[in-house]
């Protein structure tokens, strides 16, 4: 009797931790001084440079990317071991000279050319920005 008592006790408690809560966005205006306020439309043109400064495709660059995408591939795969084991295999073979690491060398060298691509649309249109701004009007 006392054990299903205590089981159920258990199970009831355990399924509080799934209940989805209420969130709320921590977000608050920046403060500023009088004089900081006409100062901030000037800082605006450094946070463009920022944004549309481009990944250069490097021996490095390339090594790197195809550790992430092989450690992307195998989290997906397998899980955080399977991804860990899998970048750091991608990683070798990138540093090796052979038909493999010329395979690699590829697709490292194409991600890093779409992240640079995408980095320029989003420097053009301002994507991240207009996103950014109508999820802080919704919240």
């Amino acid at each position: 009797m006392k054990l299903s008592t205590f089981a159920t006790i258990l199970s009831v408690a355990s399924v509080s931790a799934f209940v989805p809560q209420q969130q709320r966005a921590f977000i608050r205006p920046a403060l500023r001084m009088s004089e900081e306020a006409e100062a901030a439309p000037a800082a605006a043109p450094v946070e463009e440079a920022k944004a549309s400064a481009l990944v250069p495709i490097k021996e490095e660059t390339v090594e790197f990317t195809a550790g992430l995408i092989g450690g992307a591939a195998g989290f997906i795969v397998g899980g955080p071991v399977v991804g860990a084991i899998t970048a750091a295999a991608v990683n070798y073979v990138s540093k090796m000279d052979n038909d493999a690491s010329e395979i690699v060398g590829t697709v490292s060298k194409s991600a890093i050319e779409v992240y640079n691509y995408l980095l320029g649309v989003d420097a053009k249109y301002e994507l991240l920005g207009k996103a950014k701004k109508s999820l802080e009007d919704a919240v």
